[in-house]
């Protein structure tokens, strides 16, 4: 079942429910963006029916964004369900914050919510449901390559630092910037796995750093791993020229 884009209409509608005060051409730019992480929607869909093991994410996989919005925006930062002590007075204070300053949310967090929101009303979290389910293979992966080693190592990043976009850079081109560095440690976002990032020297004069990933529970020996890699290679390396 391919996901169809966003319609005008809808795209009216989720800018209302959220405060969002946009014009036809930033609407049109939303509905753009939300069509471009929709392509990741039809990959979930992919995957699902294939019902085989699914590799691990994957740069360019992005996790749909029906949670986020469901936990982080309409559950108002503290979503439902949790088993421990929940702040009424600041979930109230979130959500009168989201709503009045609504227009003043990142790109990519508005970007989120315009997919997130026309998919749940479109697809009923069916998406989701398919990423959860095939979180669970994606855990168990990680879990098996742990079980033959303390810890996993791979950079923190993708890519090392990028300049800055400068002022009034097309959207798309800004909230690409600002996502692209998250494939790495996403993955472990999902699954649950303690994750520690220490430096790992320079690369072309700009900072690189290394991530230690460790089985569950297995915090502190993430812990250890990483001081015992600051003392070998000195911490934080200083910058050509200083």
């Amino acid at each position: 079942m391919p996901v169809t884009p966003p319609t005008d209409e809808d795209l009216t509608r989720i800018a209302a429910h959220y405060g969002f005060h946009l014009g036809a051409e930033d609407l049109r730019s939303f509905g753009a963006l939300a069509g471009g992480l929709l392509v990741s929607y039809d990959e979930v869909e992919r995957l699902y029916e294939q019902a085989r093991p699914a590799p691990p994410p994957q740069r360019r996989y992005q996790w749909p964004a029906d949670g986020m919005v469901t936990q982080m925006v309409d559950g108002n930062a503290f979503g439902m369900n949790w088993p421990g002590r929940y702040d009424p007075d600041l979930m109230c204070h979130y959500a009168r914050g989201r709503r009045e300053h609504a227009d003043a949310l990142p790109e990519t967090v508005k970007a989120a919510m315009f997919c997130g929101r026309y998919t749940i009303d479109r697809y009923h979290g069916r998406h989701y449901a398919m990423a959860r389910n095939l979180a669970l293979t994606v855990t168990a992966a990680y879990d098996a390559a742990l079980a033959e080693a303390d810890v996993l190592v791979m950079p923190t990043l993708p890519i090392v630092a990028t300049d800055i976009p400068p002022p009034g850079v097309a959207r798309e081109e800004s909230i690409a910037r600002s996502t692209e560095m998250i494939v790495n440690t996403a993955p472990f976002d999902v699954s649950g796995h303690p994750a520690t990032s220490v430096p790992a020297g320079l690369a072309g004069g700009l900072p690189v750093g290394l991530m230690i990933v460790g089985r569950y529970f297995g915090d502190a020996t993430c812990l250890r791993t990483a001081r015992a890699l600051e003392a070998a290679v000195g911490g934080f390396p200083s910058p050509p020229g200083n």
